[in-house]
């Protein structure tokens, strides 16, 4: 799967910002899965960084519209930082989320910079938060995307995570 033109040439500046500034990253969300196969729109970009790279990530995104929303829903993420990338032609929005976090049945998961693999676009190698990770984070947030990543995932593998991240099964 491609991405649509203004998110990849969003997700490339970002790559391009933060291999500048030294910013390991995972992208996750809805480009993360368009990127794994699955025939999902894809609206802004989510990118997962260190709790400690907080202000490497806002001095990279500087000269960008910066604004930090309030916790909500079960979301507890250490910090978010929404940005909008001019792409030339279009824009696109960008979600930077240091430690990345929320309650899942009661339980705070904070879900680990883990990289699962590489995929190039373009000229850059992103890398791909783990999509069993993600799995757990949609059947909270998003149930229907749950749903088609569970078809590609077996039990064992579901499960295995659900230890990874100390969800109780």
């Amino acid at each position: 799967m491609t991405l649509p033109e203004h998110v990849r040439g969003g997700l490339g500046e970002t790559a391009r910002r933060f291999e500048e500034a030294g910013i390991a990253y995972q992208l996750g969300g809805s480009a993360m899965l368009r990127l794994s196969g699955f025939d999902i729109a894809v609206g802004d970009i989510d990118v997962v960084v260190a709790w400690a790279d907080r202000d490497a990530v806002v001095e990279a995104l500087e000269g960008l519209a910066i604004e930090e929303p309030p916790r909500a829903g079960p979301w507890r993420t250490d910090w978010l930082i929404r940005a909008t990338l001019d792409t030339g032609t279009t824009t696109v929005g960008l979600d930077a989320m240091g430690g990345l976090a929320l309650m899942i049945e009661g339980v705070l998961v904070r879900f680990p910079l883990t990289i699962e693999r590489s995929v190039a676009v373009d000229r850059w190698d992103i890398p791909l938060a783990p999509l069993a990770h993600w799995y757990h984070i949609y059947r909270v947030h998003n149930p229907a995307k749950a749903a088609q990543i569970r078809q590609r995932l077996d039990l064992a593998t579901v499960r295995k995570a659900a230890r990874e991240l100390s969800i109780p099964l």
